[in-house]
């Protein structure tokens, strides 16, 4: 069973664990999973073991209407990759988790789905299910949707709470958490954190297209003159929290697995500034 709760929460986020020995990060792989995204914004990301076998899949919710799932048709990161649709209809603003139950041997997903929060049901758990059928809906609150969503049991009760942030446009409550990580990081929409293997926490935040020439975002220049868009993943190292820029791309927001070591990350613009719409599969190295 899920329990629904919302969270108003205020905090400050401190790492510590100081480690060593610590090489510097790059981006391995960059596939483009899907270079003709339908029409609409790529807003909601997740990746998972969706359809089981030796890479995850991906799932991307269209603004417009739409949750489409992506698989590799090779087994490969290569791909090419195949894109179907899990549901058809309702505005993907703005988050999506993967949410596998107990017994289950495939995730589903919850989602912010025309503004209400909802639990779609992967068919690969049933004996006859393709993955590549409508995945079956259950609305789990119908008030409003969320802006970003996590999956914990808060209470300790032995079932899955859904923690939810507000935007004014869902209607939703507040929810606000501060990280100085410096001033010219302005246009971030999400942070995913982690740790390597090695125990080194980390630290990944991606500028949004509005930051990035040639984007004009309500008529107006970029807003970060003289600075580049880019993606970049910060480490606690000796003290300290260290920047590396991995590319000088952007994105709206992202969603990470372990691989091999490092991580893949699923990511997309919204495109609503003129920039490219491609759903990328970017594999992290530490």
């Amino acid at each position: 069973m899920l329990d629904f709760r919302v969270a108003s929460l205020l905090s400050t986020l401190v790492f510590c664990c100081a480690t060593s020995g610590v090489n510097a990060q790059s981006i391995a792989q960059d596939v483009i999973i899907d270079s003709d995204f339908p029409t609409g914004e790529p807003l909601e990301k997740a990746i998972d073991y969706f359809d089981g076998g030796p890479i995850p899949s991906v799932i991307v919710g269209n603004g417009r209407g739409g949750l489409y799932l992506y698989r590799s048709s090779t087994g490969t990161l290569d791909g090419p990759w195949k894109r179907s649709i899990i549901n058809a209809n309702g505005s993907a603003y703005e988050r999506a988790r993967p949410l596998r139950f107990k017994g289950e041997a495939y995730p589903g997903l919850i989602a912010s789905l025309s503004n209400q929060i909802v639990w779609l049901q992967n068919p690969r758990n049933r004996p006859d299910g393709d993955i590549a059928d409508p995945w079956p809906l259950r609305v789990i609150n119908p008030d409003h949707g969320c802006h970003d969503v996590r999956l914990f049991d808060l209470d300790g009760d032995g079932r899955t709470d859904v923690i939810c942030s507000g935007a004014i446009s869902l209607r939703g409550p507040q929810f606000v958490a501060f990280h100085n990580i410096g001033p010219d990081y302005r246009d971030i929409h999400e942070v995913s954190m982690g740790t390597w293997n090695d125990g080194t926490p980390y630290l990944l935040i991606a500028e949004q297209e509005n930051a990035c020439p040639p984007a004009m975002p309500e008529g107006n220049p970029p807003t970060h003159p003289g600075i580049p868009c880019r993606i970049s993943l910060f480490q606690w190292t000796d003290g300290e929290l260290r920047p590396t820029v991995l590319t000088h791309d952007s994105t709206h927001n992202q969603a990470l697995v372990p691989w091999h070591g490092g991580l893949l990350m699923a990511d997309a613009n919204h495109g609503a500034y003129g920039g490219s719409t491609a759903v990328h599969l970017r594999l992290i190295m530490p």
